[in-house]
C-alpha cells in the first residue's frame, strides 16, 4: 500500500548483524505516501506485500498523480517465497473514470494461485469523488499487519527463522461504494461474501536461524461469511516516513449477522487513533489509542491479540487474546541533530533517542465489560530506544512494570511501531 524504493543492502547486513536480539518477544509505516498495495516498514523493496481482499488499509487508493506498477516478492512459512505482480488503485484519475486494478501471483511452495481484481467506476470531481465497484479474491490473508509489515516480516522469516504473521485463505467477492469527502478523510462500505479455509506450514527454511523451526500456522473456524464491512479514514500526516504531524484515524466496522449467515453471528468494530505532534524543533511526542469491540461469538482467525512487537513491548508476541481490546502507546521522540545543542555529541548526533510507554489488554467479554475496566486490569511497560534519523530502523529496550524477574526485553525492529 505505500510507494517502492530500492532494496537497501544496509537494511540485509544490519539485520543479519541483530539476528541475535531482533524480534526478542518471539512466539513461544519527504512524501506522504498513500499507495495501499504494500507494506508499511523501512524500504519497501523487494519483500512487498499485499494487504487485500478487505483489510484494514485494503484498496484505498493513493494520493500520487502517477500509478506505479510493481513487482512483488514475499517470503512466508505457508507460501514459501511469493511471486506476483500488482496494479494500485489510484485515487485520482487524470484520464478517465473507469479503473481495473489488482494482484496476481504464486505462492511457490504452496504452489497456488492468488489473485485480486477490482473494477471501479467514479464520478465527480477529485476530492468529492464518489466511486462504485466490485472486486473478488483469492489470497494468503493475515490479520496481523498492523503488528509487523509484510516486508519486515519476509525479512524476519528468511533471515532470522521467525515468521510472525498468522495467516488464512481468504476466497470472496463483494460490491462496494466509496467516497471521498476531502483530499484525507474517505469512506468504504459493501457487502461481501467469503470462504476462511486453513492453511498449513509448507516451508521450514530459512537463511540463518540455527536449528530453530517456524511455528505450525494455527487453525481457524473455516466458515463462510456474508455481510457488510466498512472502513473511514482521515489521514492528514505531513509525511509517511519519519512522520512529525498530523492525525491518522481509522475506523473498521464489521456486520455478519446470522439472517445471512445461519449460526455465524457477530460485529467486529476497530477504531485506531493516532497523533504526531512536535513540540520543538526537534521534539516529538506521538500517541496510539487503540481499541476493539465486539458482540455475538468471534471466529478464532477474528480475535484481538496484543502482546510484543508494536504493542506491549516487553511481553511475549501475542501474549494476550480476546473479543475485546484496548491499547495504548506513547513515545518522546529527541533528534539531537536538529536540536543543534551545543556541543554536539557525535554519537548521538546520528540517532533518535526515543522514551516510550505502552499499556493494555486484551480479554473475553463475559470476563469483564469495558465500563469495569481499571488501570489495574492493564499490562504495562516502559523503555528507550535508539533509532535512525528517519525511524527507519531502532533497537528498544523494554521493561515490564508488574514484575523484576526476565522484565527486560530487546528488540530491533525495521519499522516504526505505529
Amino acid at each position: 500500500m505505500k510507494r517502492f524504493y530500492p532494496f537497501s543492502l544496509s537494511v540485509v547486513s544490519l539485520s543479519v548483524l541483530f539476528a541475535g536480539i531482533i524480534f526478542a518477544g518471539t512466539p513461544e509505516k519527504n512524501h506522504l505516501h498513500r499507495l495501499n498495495h504494500a507494506t508499511i516498514g523501512a524500504h519497501s523493496g523487494i519483500f512487498s506485500g499485499y494487504t487485500s481482499g478487505w483489510s484494514r488499509d485494503g484498496l484505498f487508493g493513493c494520493y500520487d498523480d502517477e500509478i506505479d506498477d510493481s513487482f512483488c516478492l514475499q517470503y512466508n512459512r505457508v507460501d514459501g517465497l511469493f511471486v506476483g505482480y500488482k496494479k494500485p488503485r489510484e485515487l485520482y484519475r487524470r484520464h478517465g473514470i473507469f479503473q481495473i486494478y489488482g494482484l496476481a501471483g504464486i505462492g511457490l511452495k504452496s504452489n497456488r494461485f492468488q489473485y485480486q481484481v477490482a473494477f471501479e467506476r467514479s464520478f465527480f470531481p477529485a476530492y468529492m469523488q464518489t466511486s462504485f465497484g466490485a472486486e473478488a479474491y483469492d489470497l494468503t490473508y493475515s490479520e496481523d499487519e498492523w503488528l509487523i509489515p509484510t516486508m519486515e516480516n519476509s525479512l524476519a522469516a528468511l533471515l532470522i527463522h521467525e515468521d510472525y504473521h498468522d495467516f488464512y485463505r481468504r476466497i470472496g467477492y463483494g460490491g462496494f461504494f466509496s467516497q471521498q469527502f476531502t483530499r484525507h478523510a474517505r469512506l468504504k462500505a459493501g457487502y461481501y461474501e467469503e470462504d476462511h479455509r486453513n492453511l498449513f506450514r509448507k516451508t521450514d527454511w530459512a537463511l540463518f536461524g540455527g536449528r530453530k523451526s517456524f511455528r505450525m500456522n494455527p487453525a481457524i473456524e473455516e466458515a463462510t461469511l456474508r455481510g457488510l464491512l466498512s472502513q473511514f479514514r482521515i489521514d492528514t500526516r505531513n509525511r509517511y516516513h519519519s512522520t512529525r504531524k498530523g492525525w491518522l484515524i481509522n475506523m473498521v466496522a464489521e456486520y455478519f449477522p446470522a439472517k445471512f449467515n445461519g449460526t455465524v453471528d457477530f460485529e467486529r468494530y476497530i477504531l485506531d487513533v493516532r497523533r504526531f505532534q512536535p513540540i520543538s524543533r526537534g521534539e516529538n511526542i506521538n500517541i496510539r489509542i487503540r481499541a476493539g469491540e465486539s458482540t455475538g461469538v468471534l471466529p478464532i482467525q477474528k480475535y484481538f491479540d496484543l502482546g510484543g512487537i508494536s504493542t506491549l513491548r516487553a511481553f511475549d508476541y501475542k501474549a494476550f487474546t480476546g473479543d475485546r481490546m484496548i491499547l495504548g502507546n506513547i513515545e518522546y521522540h529527541v533528534n539531537w541533530d536538529r536540536l543543534n545543542w551545543s556541543p554536539s555529541i557525535p554519537i548521538l548526533d546520528e540517532f533518535n533517542f526515543i522514551i516510550f510507554a505502552d499499556a493494555g489488554a486484551a480479554w473475553f467479554r463475559e470476563d469483564m465489560d469495558f465500563q469495569d475496566l481499571t488501570f489495574r486490569d492493564l499490562y504495562s511497560d516502559a523503555g528507550i530506544a535508539f533509532a535512525t534519523s528517519d525511524g527507519s530502523m531502532r533497537l528498544n529496550i523494554a521493561k515490564r512494570l508488574d514484575r523484576s524477574v526476565d522484565a527486560i526485553r530487546v528488540t530491533f525492529r525495521l519499522s516504526q511501531p505505529f
